[in-house]
């Protein structure tokens, strides 16, 4: 798991661009966060989805983007773990999924942070006590990717 990760919203032919840009430099809204991944967000999205774990894990699958000008995965050296961390682990968050997060509001949206945290903390996991302010900026995030027609996106840096 990355130490951190950002959230984009942008355009799906622009995520490789976005995501290769750094932190900051995308011009499209983005939030970085520390310690979170697409397993994080599994919880959360089959809770909103009424869908079972399992199956929101599998729904938000992960695709690998190698650095520009970094050599293919296939041709890096298996025995230097220092050539392993490059790139990005990006997840596409489903459209469902990013609509149900724009449309938490009112009592919902703590309802769901106190689950979701509780989802977290079953599992040991240190990001639950912050899953809370967590939930708040991802709404916020779906809301802009609602309006524009843009995709949400979790970028994990290997590096």
């Amino acid at each position: 798991m990355a130490e951190f990760s950002v959230l984009y919203v942008c355009p799906e032919a622009d995520i490789p661009r976005t995501v290769r840009s750094g932190h900051g430099e995308s011009g499209y809204p983005e939030v970085e966060w520390r310690w979170v991944s697409g397993f994080h967000i599994g919880p959360l999205y089959a809770y909103l989805g009424g869908i079972p774990v399992a199956q929101a894990n599998r729904e938000l699958t992960s695709v690998l983007l190698e650095e520009e000008g970094a050599p293919p995965y296939d041709q890096l050296d298996p025995n230097d773990p220092d050539q392993w961390v490059t790139g990005y682990l990006v997840t596409r968050f489903p459209d469902r999924l990013v609509e149900a997060l724009a449309r938490l509001s009112g009592s919902d949206r703590p309802a769901a942070g106190r689950h979701w945290q509780s989802e977290l903390a079953a599992m040991k996991d240190p990001m639950a006590p912050h899953a809370v302010g967590m939930l708040d900026t991802l709404c916020d995030l779906a809301a802009k990717a609602v309006a524009s027609g843009h995709c949400l996106t979790l970028a994990e840096s290997g590096g």
